[in-house]
């Protein structure tokens, strides 16, 4: 088989496929632990989704080769085509040409001179937050941090205030897409239509898009995202970015920019306070503070991304034809043991001898449709990590499990915390 492309008939399926439902009950139970376990069948394992077959990549060799190497051979796949008619055709989901654009347009908007704008904001929200606490309180942190993330967001887009009710709205939705997103995928559409699931999706991100059209008319206010986003032009055209493409992107930039980041930060908090040396390790070396968001995105990264085939391409010596769809685990993939020793372990130190290769690590995807608000994300965590953890330790409640659960992020089932003085 050297050196020969082999057929997809040749790549092994999953055991336990059930008729007419292939896989998609394990994949709903568990999908990261399911994705997990394919490493043992192959380094590109077949998945049946209802009736839809689609061939998952166990070996991050060949994610990057998807992503990086071949990356012009695909485009995005069907999870992103279930969140269309969310994000329209914004960066998450554009093809090709326009993506490249589009990223030409909105590179601006993530300038390092502009991004230390956003600083600003973000560590006034993260003071404001802990000043808002007292010693002995209970909080729901991951609640908190939704609300954090999702308001520092809102705070940075728009100039003026937003009401608390508009606020809560758009809380809600976001949740409800991100709930809806994974059982989109792998949910066969007439099951999503027969249920109401598809009505209900559809129906929640026309009534988000609605908002964000509200709020960009009456706000465009100066030094703020949304107004670099309005004047942004593209460097190689002199173009402006179309109006409804704006507003496109901002619905992207809500959808990516909260879920995310608010259960980063809420597995940031739950693990230092398992470990109160860490903890302490956090607030007095930076150093430390970074080990700590790297190891958390690895172990509590995203439990699913999608690419099709836009031509025939050979991957790991498998011959993929045109609208093959492929999957990958960037969760699954860095629990790979050879490149992560004991991966199931929570361990910062990892990060601060060697760390993995570059293509081995996968929370904000890689290639030309890596996350294009990775820094401003990865800013936000540090500064309200920063920000608390001088005044406050976070310390477990007694008896409650925390476990994980894996929609479109991965992020706790409950996270109840006591707020403790530092000092």
């Amino acid at each position: 088989m050297v050196g020969v492309a082999v057929n997809l008939t040749d790549v092994p399926v999953a055991p336990h496929r059930l008729p007419l439902a292939g896989h998609l009950a394990r994949l709903a139970r568990d999908p990261v632990g399911f994705l997990t376990s394919l490493r043992d069948k192959g380094s590109i394992v077949g998945v049946n989704l209802g009736p839809l077959r689609v061939y998952v990549l166990t070996d991050a060799a060949l994610a990057n080769q998807v992503l990086v190497e071949r990356g012009r051979s695909f485009a995005k796949g069907k999870l992103f085509d279930e969140v269309r008619p969310l994000l329209g055709d914004g960066l998450l989901t554009s093809g090709r040409e326009l993506h490249l654009r589009q990223r030409r347009v909105i590179q601006q908007v993530f300038h390092r001179e502009r991004l230390a704008n956003y600083a600003t904001t973000m560590r006034d929200r993260a003071r404001s937050l802990a000043a808002s606490w007292h010693a002995g309180q209970r909080l729901r942190v991951d609640h908190v941090m939704v609300d954090f993330a999702l308001n520092t967001l809102l705070g940075t887009i728009f100039a003026s205030e937003i009401t608390q009710s508009t606020t809560d709205t758009i809380r809600r939705s976001l949740r409800t897409i991100e709930r809806g997103v994974l059982m989109r995928t792998i949910t066969p559409r007439p099951l999503l239509v027969l249920s109401g699931a598809d009505r209900r999706f559809t129906a929640v991100a026309r009534r988000l898009r609605g908002i964000i059209d509200e709020l960009i008319e009456r706000d465009r206010g100066d030094e703020n995202l949304l107004r670099v986003l309005l004047d942004a032009r593209d460097p190689e055209t002199g173009e402006r970015i179309d109006p409804e493409l704006v507003r496109d992107e901002l619905a992207s930039f809500l959808a990516a920019g909260t879920e995310t980041t608010s259960s980063t930060l809420a597995w940031v908090f739950h693990e230092m306070g398992r470990d109160p040396a860490l903890d302490q390790r956090v607030h007095d070396d930076d150093n430390v503070l970074r080990a700590v968001i790297s190891e958390t995105l690895r172990l509590y990264s995203l439990p699913m991304l999608m690419r099709r085939a836009v031509e025939p391409v050979e991957i790991g010596g498998v011959l993929l034809p045109t609208g093959t769809e492929v999957l990958f685990s960037p969760a699954a993939l860095h629990r790979d043991p050879d490149i992560f020793p004991d991966p199931l372990r929570f361990s910062a130190d990892r990060w601060l001898t060697t760390a993995p290769p570059r293509e081995c690590f996968l929370p904000f995807g890689n290639g030309t449709r890596r996350c294009i608000g990775e820094t401003f994300a990865l800013t936000e965590i540090a500064i309200a990590v920063r920000e608390i953890v001088r005044r406050w330790r976070l310390i477990p409640v007694p008896g409650k499990e925390v476990r994980a659960v894996a929609h479109a992020t991965t992020y706790p089932n409950r996270l109840p915390m006591t707020v403790a003085p530092r000092h």
